[in-house]
């Protein structure tokens, strides 16, 4: 059966080879300054590239993230990894629009619009921004379908893996280094979230970190990548919680993560036709956010009376656009908002595909969470002194 599912993949390429336009593995931003998110905004953010083997075309733009950190040294950092179908492109004269049809990709001008929410919320404030582009498109095909390109699964996989071991564990390992001063939130979307993934997981399985948190998007990743870590991580937070009898309230989870054990939030969307269904047809493995037993709470949008909390040891609202809810009941809520991963399936309601991220029911949840915890970070550092 295995055989079989890798045949369809490559007799699906062989038939979309005859009407496909190659992506260049190239550099689009070059050795850059931070920059205003937008007019009239603080927050300000930098671009680091990688190419197909994982390598950061400009090696130098560490120590200007360096520079710019120093004179920024409270600010917290936010950084986006885009995933499959993106990039960093962004449009020069006589060049087609970038992906999405505007003059970036598509996945950095959301990443732009919820900095840009970010910094509105109250409690948030500016944040240092860093969006990682790789090589996520190798081609397009003449079929408009996202989808159509599947052929290509394995090769990009590979591909966000190399990323993951050199580049991107460059950015964060610096960032690591900082801990716990600065608080780091990292992103990763589809492919992206294996790029995270295999950044991480070699530290990550040894120590937690107290001032990272990460978050996954719809990752397009397997679940055994992700095992290991989280063994490390739920072993950690069991013997924290044991010297603690506290009951720990959904809003008490998110806000201070109880113990700092909590470390990484995942997203999937069941609306997600390439990581649900066509993933395991690639990998014969299923992706991280359709592990059944990890699930530990089912989202859906809402609004005005809908995002009341009725029961605040199961449920959660954020932003007044999204309601999450633990698997179970009474004392198994507790154990749900208690552990180190949060495996969160939505509905189309809040993401209705693949890409189908930081659109306004994300955003708003996302930038409400990330508010609180920094808010709470803060507080915890003025406690210190």
């Amino acid at each position: 059966m295995r055989i079989l599912g890798k045949a369809a993949v490559v007799m699906l390429g062989l038939l979309l080879l005859s009407g496909c336009r190659t992506i260049p593995d190239r550099e689009w931003w070059g050795l850059n300054d931070p920059a205003p998110v937008q007019d009239g905004l603080q927050s300000q953010m930098m671009v680091f590239e990688a190419d197909d083997r994982g390598q950061l075309y400009q090696p130098a733009q560490i120590q200007k993230m360096a520079q710019w950190m120093e004179a920024t040294p409270t600010r917290p950092v936010v950084l986006f990894v885009h995933g499959w179908h993106h990039n960093a492109c962004r449009q020069q004269a006589g060049e087609p629009a970038c992906k999405g049809g505007g003059p970036y990709d598509s996945d950095y001008q959301k990443f732009t619009a919820f900095l840009a929410r970010l910094e509105n919320v109250e409690k948030a404030g500016a944040v240092n921004a860093l969006y990682f582009g790789w090589r996520g498109d190798s081609v397009d095909t003449f079929i408009p379908w996202e989808a159509s390109d599947f052929f290509t699964i394995c090769g990009r996989k590979r591909a966000s893996e190399r990323v993951g071991q050199q580049g991107l564990r460059e950015v964060v390992a610096w960032l690591r280094a900082q801990n716990p001063k600065r608080q780091v939130f990292v992103i990763g979307h589809s492919l992206g979230g294996s790029a995270v993934l295999w950044a991480v997981k070699e530290w990550m399985g040894e120590a937690p970190d107290t001032t990272l948190e990460y978050i996954m998007l719809n990752p397009a990743a397997r679940a055994e990548e992700l095992e290991t870590i989280k063994e490390r991580l739920e072993e950690d937070a069991r013997s924290r919680q044991a010297l603690s009898l506290d009951q720990v309230s959904m809003a008490t989870a998110l806000r201070a993560a109880p113990d700092g054990s909590r470390r990484i939030i995942v997203l999937q969307s069941t609306a997600d036709v390439p990581v649900r269904y066509l993933f395991p047809l690639a990998f014969w493995k299923r992706a991280i956010g359709f592990n059944r037993d990890w699930v530990s709470h089912s989202v859906h949008a809402c609004s005005g009376d809908a995002c009341r909390v009725t029961d605040p040891d199961c449920q959660l609202s954020l932003g007044g656009r999204m309601m999450i809810e633990a698997i179970g009941t009474g004392e198994q809520c507790q154990e749900q908002a208690k552990k180190a991963v949060w495996v969160m399936q939505t509905g189309k309601d809040v993401s209705a595909g693949h890409n189908d991220i930081l659109n306004d029911v994300q955003a708003a949840a996302l930038a409400d969470w990330l508010a609180q915890r920094m808010a709470q970070f803060r507080m915890m550092e003025a406690g210190k002194r």
